[in-house]
Formats: structure tokens, C-alpha cells, sequence
């Protein structure tokens, strides 16, 4: 008879559990878990493996099939791509072929199962690696249809492999010592104390798929391995000191834009001079919140459609899909870790033209069932019939573009059309003065989940009516932009709902990390000053006289909070800044960090003729 303790041990769909791979280590959960005592264990062959019935001849059917979907590895090197789909309650599962090697042993054990009666064939558990040492359980499955399927490989070679389609049967969770039991006893154990009701179901010819609320419950729950009393505050924080103690030097108000920025909008832009961690950043956040490490797309100057971000039907009318939508595709199988999708260097290329179709889809969008919001599909072309899934790919609501950009005379300026659907975030402070000091790390569970990253509200009617903030935030927000536009429209460059909408949700989710907005030196950052930086100032671009007019207004208006003149004279306002060191902010200024650039931007129409929010 099994413990009380393992009484208690439950693989429940949707949560995590540690894979040490070993179950002599007492904090393994996997073969830990499953192994009965003086039973057999998992076969260690990849994934797909199987554990057998003790004291069974061989030949015989398995207890069990734990069937693997590694996402630390990027699918961009694997191009059959397993899905796993809790609102249908099936997973797409592809075998373990590969070219030159197409009757592998996980294959095999696949045609064993097929080639049984379904009332014979044995249990399958599905398992997602979502990093180094943990896994998370999708359900508890049986095999719908097997097939062999003919794919070619990114190096042009055919390759036969099984397509295994799966149910989900409907057990919310599943005790260990069912396992156990099974292992030990055989299929006797199926209609013991601990066997799940859908599979005694589906023994007796009934299957019964499981039910969304099931899955949908379990996205909402923090997983085991979650520090689940930290709210975001207490979880940003820990994230920039685990950064500090790493040896990286953000101020932490970059970290806190960053991750507001993203609980924002989907797109977030990078800038700032080579080598101030712009790449860096989005690896850090990633790994220290337990989420995949960013894909990299690295943009070449040739670039002039959307070929290798969306894809393209090649001469033997084959859909080759592009690197970006492989990662939606990827995402939208993953639903409960938050994806990254990192554009390096992307205005190596004119951003308009290869992006163009993912800037409309970023603005097209609609609720999602995991909570936040997805893009309608992306996809303009039509592409083969065998390729249709690709036609219906949409950007979920778990995944962040971000771009890094360098700017040069090499690169490309941004159009507004670019500028409006993204948060501009420079990362170009450089203090030699701050020695980086790592210090040693224990490992720990993550706090993070995807929900707290997701964006849940896109526009200001999203906001829910309950919040009693909101209203507060928004008037201020509107009253502020509605002087700056009285000086922009004298130049054309007014701003409008869009930016209205993001300018103010940036700042309502910024209130509830408000302690991290600070610099290394602990002076507060207002999140609207910021926001308004970020979202109004990179639209300023040019050498006219109507601008010039304009930048002297804002300057009145950052530093005094009163509306700005058309006729102003800034000169006084910009000496002093840089007889103040031509600091990023400016203290005492209504609009500190505002305040600064614009003496920025005006110093340089000043000196160059010319002047844009880019360095």
C-alpha cells in the first residue's frame, strides 16, 4: 500500500514538476514518483519511452508511454513542430525520425500501440520540458489516429515519420499511484482505488475528452513550483536584484519599463548604443523568470517583404514558413509560459516593409481563451491547401516582439506607422563608474507566470469599470496630451486614441510595480513622464521651422507643467541643462526625463540643422 505521502502525489494537467532524471534524488518528481519500489522505471530513450508491466513477458504491452515535447531546444532547428491544444483536448505528436534513421526505437513502440485492439492499448502520460529540470504535464492521453507522413527537412531531404494524433482524456490529475500500481499489477490496477474514472471510461469503450474548464482552471492556478504569496511588485523586485547579482548593470526603472511595457503592448523597441545590453536584457529577463530564452531573428539590409519573417510558397508550392510565425505557432502551443521573440538589429532593413503585415495584425485583435488578447490571422498570402494551418496563424497574446536597434548612418529611420504601435525604450546610460559585483546565486523556483505578463487590457475600454484608478489616470493622461498636441499640430505631428489608450494603460500597470520605477540611486521616475518620452517624442523628426517652434513649447511645458508657446526661447533652459552635465533628467522639471531630451533634440537642431529623438 502506498504512503499518505505518496497518496498525495498527483500530476495535475497544466503544472509543473522537477525532472532530475534520477529517482534516488529526493526532489524528482518524475521517475521519483512513477517507480515503484523493487518495480521498473522509465526507459531513458529520448522521447518516447515506455515502462513496462512487472514480471511481464517480453513483447508485452506496456504499463505505461510518457511521450516528451522539448521546447528549450528552438523549433527552427526541428521542422516538425508538436502542438498541444487544451482547448480541443488533443495533441499533435511527432515521432523521433530522423534522415538516415527513419525506424528509430520510439517508432517502433508507436506501431506497437497502433497494431493493438484500443481497449488493449496502454496509457499515455505527455510531458512539456519548459526548461532544465522541470516538465509540465498536458494530460493524461490515448491515441486517436497514427499516420506516416512524408516531410522535408531544411536541408532538402525527405524524411518518413509518424504524425500521432492524441486525446486528452478528461482527468484533471492523475495519481501517482495509479502508476504504481499499474506497473506492478498491470491493467488489474484500471479499476482500483486510484485509477482516474476517464480511463476506466475509455476501457469500456467511452471516451470522454477533457473538459476546457478543466484546462482553463489549471492556467489560472500557480504550478507547484511557483512562489505563489510574491505579487508582481515583490516578483519584479527580486527579479532586478537577481540581475544585479549577476553582474549586469540596468537602472531599475529600465527593468520595470521593460516588463510594463510588455504587460502593455506586444511590440517593444530597444535603442540605444552598441553594447549597453539592449539583446541582453530580454535573454535575462527570460531566463530569471523561468520563461523560454528569446528566438533570435537576426535582419539582414536585404530584406524588402515579409519572406523571412512570415514565409513564403517556394517553386514546388510548398508554404516555407518564416522565422517569426514558426514562434507564434510555438507560443500558441505553449499557453502558460510567456514566449520572446527577439528582432535583432531590425532596422538594418526598412522595418515598414518587411513588418508591415504584423503592424496591422498587432492593432486587429480579440480576446483570447487563455486570457488577454491575440492578433487576427497574420498571413495575407494564400498558401497551399496541405499548408492551410499556417493560413489561420495568429500572434498570441504570450508572446513579445522586441527589436533592438542600433542607430547609425547604416540603419534606417522608423516611420510613425512603427514608431505609433511600439514603446521605445533607450538603454544608453553608460556609468564606468558602476562596477559590475556578481554574486553567487541559489537556484530557485520562479514567481512568474504567463498571466502576470500577458496584456489585459489593449484599449481604454478594456480597463474594467470596477477600477477606481483608472478615471484618476486617465484625466491626467488626457489633460497632458491635450497641450501637447496643441503644439503638435502645428507641425502635423499630433498624436491620437492610440497612443491616448497606451500612454495611459502603461501607466495604470505601472502603479502596481511602482516602488522599482527609480534609478540605481533611488530618485523616483514618474511612469507618465516616461511613457510620454517614449510614445511622443520619437514622432519628432526634421529641421523645419515649424518644428523648431514646436520643440521650444515642450520645453516650456516639461519644465513647467503649464502649457508651452509656440514663441518661447528655450535658450536658458537648455544651458542649463548642460551646464548641469547634460543629465537624463532634469530635477525640479514637471516632465524630468522629457524635459531632458527635448533639451537634447534642441541642442542638436541647434548645432546639425536637424535633429530626431534618436542619437
Amino acid at each position: 500500500m502506498p504512503s499518505s505521502d505518496q497518496e498525495q502525489q498527483f500530476y495535475r494537467v497544466l503544472s509543473e514538476y522537477r525532472d532530475k532524471a534520477d529517482g534516488k534524488v529526493p526532489e524528482d518528481q518524475l521517475t521519483r514518483w512513477v517507480t515503484p519500489d523493487d518495480g521498473p522505471s522509465i526507459a531513458n530513450a529520448g522521447g518516447i519511452r515506455s515502462q513496462r508491466i512487472a514480471r511481464a513477458p517480453a513483447g508485452s504491452a506496456p504499463a505505461f508511454i510518457y511521450l516528451f515535447t522539448s521546447h528549450v531546444r528552438t523549433v527552427f532547428d526541428n521542422p516538425w513542430t508538436d502542438k498541444i491544444d487544451h482547448d480541443t483536448a488533443t495533441v499533435e505528436y511527432w515521432g523521433d525520425a530522423k534522415f538516415g534513421k527513419e525506424r528509430s526505437g520510439g517508432n517502433r513502440l508507436l506501431r506497437q500501440v497502433l497494431s493493438m485492439p484500443p481497449e488493449n492499448r496502454p496509457p499515455i502520460l505527455h510531458f512539456v520540458r519548459v526548461r532544465v529540470g522541470f516538465v509540465r504535464f498536458s494530460g493524461l492521453c490515448v491515441v486517436r489516429e497514427i499516420t506516416e507522413r512524408d516531410y522535408e527537412d531544411s536541408e532538402g531531404n525527405h524524411v518518413s515519420n509518424l504524425f500521432v494524433q492524441l486525446a486528452i482524456l478528461d482527468a484533471p490529475e492523475v495519481s501517482a499511484a495509479w502508476i504504481r500500481a499499474r506497473v506492478m499489477e498491470g491493467p488489474d490496477a484500471d479499476f482500483g482505488p486510484f485509477a482516474p474514472a476517464a480511463w476506466q471510461r475509455y476501457r469500456t469503450g467511452e471516451l470522454v475528452a477533457l473538459s476546457p474548464v478543466h484546462a482553463n482552471v489549471r492556467l489560472s492556478e500557480v504550478t507547484p513550483m511557483a512562489l505563489a504569496t510574491l505579487t508582481i511588485n515583490d516578483a519584479l523586485k527580486l527579479l532586478i536584484s537577481q540581475i544585479e547579482r549577476d553582474g549586469y548593470i540596468y537602472q531599475p526603472w529600465q527593468i520595470a519599463a521593460y516588463i510594463t511595457a510588455i504587460r502593455t503592448r506586444p511590440f517593444v523597441i530597444l535603442a540605444g548604443v552598441s553594447g549597453t545590453g539592449k539583446s541582453r536584457l530580454p535573454a535575462l529577463v527570460a531566463r530569471l523568470t523561468g520563461m523560454p530564452a528569446p528566438q533570435r531573428v537576426a535582419v539582414r539590409p536585404d530584406w524588402n517583404d515579409s519572406s523571412e519573417v512570415l514565409g513564403y510558397t517556394d517553386l514546388q508550392r510548398r508554404f516555407r514558413p518564416g522565422m517569426v510565425l514558426q514562434q507564434m505557432r510555438t507560443a500558441a502551443s505553449d499557453p502558460c509560459r510567456f514566449h520572446t521573440c527577439l528582432i535583432d538589429e531590425m532596422n538594418l532593413a526598412r522595418v515598414e516593409y518587411y513588418f508591415a503585415e504584423l503592424l496591422s495584425s498587432i492593432e486587429d485583435c480579440v480576446p483570447d481563451a487563455h486570457g488577454g488578447f491575440r492578433s487576427t490571422p497574420v498571413l495575407m498570402q494564400q498558401v497551399p491547401d496541405e499548408d492551410a494551418h499556417w493560413q489561420h496563424q495568429f500572434l498570441p497574446p504570450n508572446l513579445s516582439l522586441v527589436g533592438t536597434v542600433n542607430v547609425d548612418e547604416s540603419t534606417h529611420t522608423f516611420s510613425r506607422k512603427v514608431l505609433d504601435r511600439a514603446f521605445t525604450i533607450e538603454l544608453s546610460h553608460v556609468d564606468f563608474s558602476e562596477s559590475p559585483t556578481p554574486t553567487a546565486q541559489t537556484e530557485q523556483s520562479s514567481p512568474w507566470t504567463a498571466d502576470m505578463l500577458i496584456s489585459k487590457c489593449r484599449r481604454v475600454a478594456d480597463v474594467p469599470i470596477s477600477d477606481t484608478e483608472f478615471p484618476g489616470i486617465l484625466g491626467q493622461t488626457n489633460d497632458l496630451l491635450t497641450r501637447i498636441n496643441r503644439l503638435l499640430v502645428y507641425s502635423q505631428m499630433q498624436v491620437g486614441y492610440r497612443i491616448r489608450d497606451e500612454v495611459s494603460i502603461f501607466t495604470w500597470n505601472a502603479r502596481e510595480v511602482l516602488s522599482s520605477f527609480r534609478t540605481r540611486a533611488g530618485i523616483a521616475v514618474d511612469p507618465l513622464d516616461l511613457a510620454v518620452m517614449m510614445k511622443v517624442l520619437p514622432r519628432l523628426t526634421g529641421s523645419s521651422g515649424a518644428l523648431r517652434q514646436v520643440l521650444a513649447g515642450l520645453i516650456e511645458l516639461a519644465l513647467t507643467g503649464q502649457d508651452g508657446s509656440l514663441h518661447s526661447d528655450p535658450t536658458e533652459a537648455v544651458t542649463a541643462w548642460e551646464q548641469n552635465g547634460r543629465p537624463g533628467s532634469v530635477e525640479g522639471a514637471a516632465l524630468p526625463m522629457t524635459h531632458a531630451r527635448l533639451c537634447q533634440m534642441w541642442q542638436r537642431l541647434e548645432h546639425e540643422g536637424y535633429t530626431s529623438f534618436w542619437h
